[in-house]
């Protein structure tokens, strides 16, 4: 069986080392009848480089209507489908190669969505040391 060390592989590879780091933080975001469109909340910003790998939860503690969490590449693009919460839930995740985190609430829709919105981010990230 030959060696490949490809990112998705796992068998053959060299040693490498890690190093992992885990933070939890709340966040909080208000959307107001001004509010035309859907309000972004960067929630992790990627400092790292493209390495990086992250396991966590999104906790989406209380606010008047659904929110997402959307995990956002280098050039501004989504990466995949949002993960839709509703108040008083949570979600866990893994996610690699991101630059953003972002939790999005939804526009005013005439007061309907008007509030406070807040929650609890834990990510843990990894990536390898140079």
């Amino acid at each position: 069986m030959a060696c490949n060390c490809a990112p998705s592989a796992l068998a053959c590879c060299p040693d490498q080392e890690y190093v992992q780091d885990k933070v939890c933080s709340p966040w909080t975001g208000t959307v107001t009848d001004t509010d035309e469109d859907p309000v972004t909340i960067v929630v992790y910003d990627n400092n790292i480089g493209q390495s990086l790998s992250a396991t966590g939860y999104l906790q989406y503690a209380s606010g008047p209507a659904d929110i997402s969490l959307q995990p956002v590449d280098s050039s501004g693009n989504d990466i995949g489908a949002p993960i839709v919460l509703s108040p008083g839930t949570t979600t866990s995740f893994t996610f690699r190669r991101f630059a953003q985190l972002q939790v999005i609430l939804p526009a005013s829709d005439e007061g309907a969505n008007d509030g406070i919105y807040s929650g609890e981010l834990c990510i843990t990230v990894r990536y390898p040391l140079p």
